[in-house]
């Protein structure tokens, strides 16, 4: 797994949107989809069990 800056994400955002195209909503879902897979995968089975995510402003939060 490569791991980057928070800089460097933002370039690598800008990136995708201006040249492939993909809107900057469809890559926060992306991101979302693989944060519960994840957790899906680490902590199975949740069985009524709630998961919560704390998440600050902006678009670091998915403007939550």
């Amino acid at each position: 797994m490569k791991v980057v800056t928070s800089q460097e994400m933002k370039r690598l955002d800008e990136l995708t949107i201006k040249t492939i195209g993909i809107p900057s909503i469809v890559l926060m879902e992306n991101a979302g989809i693989k944060v519960v897979e994840v957790i899906e995968k680490e902590y199975s089975p949740l069985p009524e069990k709630s998961v919560y995510i704390l998440c600050g402003p902006g678009s670091n939060g998915g403007k939550s």
